[in-house]
């Protein structure tokens, strides 16, 4: 075999062997010397393959290093182009040694992109994704509890709910998704949310108003009555008001709500 023509080319160079071209990483054409009019065995040319395959591995290996991971990642990456495990623990404790892995930095990058609208659970389950080892997570995991306060704070004033148990069951969910404490919102929500801004008794006669069409249809008597006031309890409305619009009904108000 010989080399009859090499073409410079991104990464490397496009070489000619006895007619047929093969483009080539430039580290293996260093190493192996190739020039025009080298002559090569097929154990040597065999040699020159599988050196290229790694050495192209490793280039994309380093270009890839330039997006920030963890080591997780990086070697799964590494597995999808095929390395070996062998090379892949080298190159990958090379690259820690280096700077370029670091899950503890990596880590706090995330939380600190994170914790402004996650809570520790959200987050820990965020970084145990990247393959983050558990006890690097439990150093980085963030004490959030004045962001807690504030995105509680500010989902109590903008809450739009007919009845205060409502809003607050809204806005327990939505920061339970979020991975934050149930109790920690729970206190917030307590503290924040005024049940003063929810005009129930206004609301509950036209909720009423609207069951009764609903349900009269198919009940009567007492069962429309129950019906009722399951729906109005579904609805979060507050117990008194129901008990009192109960007596209202079995007095025979209930033409005070039509």
């Amino acid at each position: 075999m010989k080399v009859e023509k090499l073409e410079r080319i991104r990464y490397g160079y496009k070489v000619t062997i006895d007619g047929q071209v093969f483009a080539l990483d430039e580290e293996t054409i260093v190493v192996f010397k190739l020039r025009k009019d080298t002559e090569l065995d097929d154990k040597t040319w065999k040699k020159v393959l599988d050196a290229d395959k790694i050495n192209i591995q490793k280039r994309k290996a380093i270009v890839h290093l330039k997006k920030p991971q963890t080591v997780y990642e990086f070697k799964s990456y590494l597995r999808n182009l095929g390395v070996s495990e062998s090379n892949i623990e080298s190159w990958t404790s090379t690259y820690k040694k280096l700077g370029y892995l670091d899950d503890f930095e990596y880590g706090k990058l995330l939380v600190e992109g994170y914790q402004s609208k996650y809570g520790s659970k959200k987050i820990e389950s965020l970084l145990k994704n990247k393959g983050i080892h558990p006890d690097v997570i439990e150093r980085l995991l963030p004490k959030n509890d004045d962001v807690l306060k504030k995105l509680v704070q500010k989902s109590c004033k903008s809450i739009q709910k007919p009845t205060y148990i409502q809003a607050k069951n809204t806005i327990i969910r939505q920061w339970l998704g979020k991975g934050f404490v149930y109790e920690d919102i729970e206190k917030y929500v307590n503290a924040y949310l005024d049940p003063n801004r929810f005009n129930e008794a206004d609301t509950i006669q036209k909720e009423f108003k609207k069951l009764k069409i609903k349900y009269e249809r198919t009940y009567q008597g007492y069962q429309l009555k129950q019906k009722i006031i399951q729906a109005l309890r579904q609805k979060g409305f507050n117990g008194q008001k129901i008990e009192q619009l109960y007596r209202e009904m079995e007095n025979d108000y209930v033409q005070d709500f039509e």
